[in-house]
This record gives structure tokens, sequence and C-alpha cells, in this order.
């Protein structure tokens, strides 16, 4: 039986398979997002920006994992939000060490925050989905 979440989103009957690919391309992403930081730490602009480039092009391809996986529409939509708030870090992050300033150190750690928040949305999206999963 198809029920509705409390977003309204259907809660599919998703393979395990499915979810272990959605979990793999999440992780991914955020994997390849944390490789920033030593960068960034450093002050190292170059490094960052191959940095971002890479996770832009890994999370780009978490993305289309997800949907491939398990479509859209879906209580796992969670998580393809979750990469796009690690897309959204990076650009803070970036922006933050070409220009240093209190009020851009402050919309760095809100795109943190949204990043663990959204990543925790995944999360549970995924506990919930696999309780219903063949």
């Amino acid at each position: 039986m198809i029920g509705l979440t409390g977003c309204g989103r259907h809660a599919l009957p998703f393979t395990r398979s499915q979810l272990a690919t959605v979990h793999r391309a999440v992780d991914d992403c955020t994997e390849a997002s944390g490789a920033l930081t030593p960068y960034l730490v450093k002050s190292d602009h170059r490094g960052a920006d191959n940095a971002a480039i890479a996770a832009r092009n890994v999370c780009s391809s978490s993305r289309a994992t997800i949907v491939a996986a398990v479509g859209t529409g879906t209580i796992l939509d969670a998580c393809y939000f979750a990469v796009d708030r690690q897309e959204a870090m990076q650009r803070t992050e970036l922006a933050n060490l070409d220009t240093p300033t209190l009020e851009n150190g402050r919309v760095v750690v809100t795109a943190i925050d949204d990043a663990i928040r959204q990543q925790t949305g995944c999360s549970t999206a995924i506990e919930a989905a696999a309780r219903g999963a063949s």
C-alpha cells in the first residue's frame, strides 16, 4: 500500500539496492565537498577552485544517480536536495575565500547548517523508506 508521508510525498516501496544507491550518491557528494576544507583552511585559492570543480562534477553525477535510481516526487527527494545544499555550501565557502568578511563567514555557517539539516532529512527519509523496502 502506498501512503502519503507528512510532506504529502508518496512513500513508494523502494528496494534495498535503490536505497543503497541513493545513500552512496549522497555520501559521494558529501565526501567531495569535504575535500575543499584543507584548501580553505590554507587559503589556497587554486586548490580550492580545483576541488570545487571536482566536487561539482561528483555532486552533479550524484544528483543524476538519485533521479535514475528513484525518480522524483518521492520521500527521497530530501536526498536530492541534500546534494543541492552541498553545492550551495561549496559556493559560499569559495565566496568567503575570495572575500573573507565576518558577514561572509556567517553565510558559510548558515550554508553548513542548511547542508547538515538537509543531510539529516535525507537520512531520515532513507530510514523511513527502508522500513518498507523489499
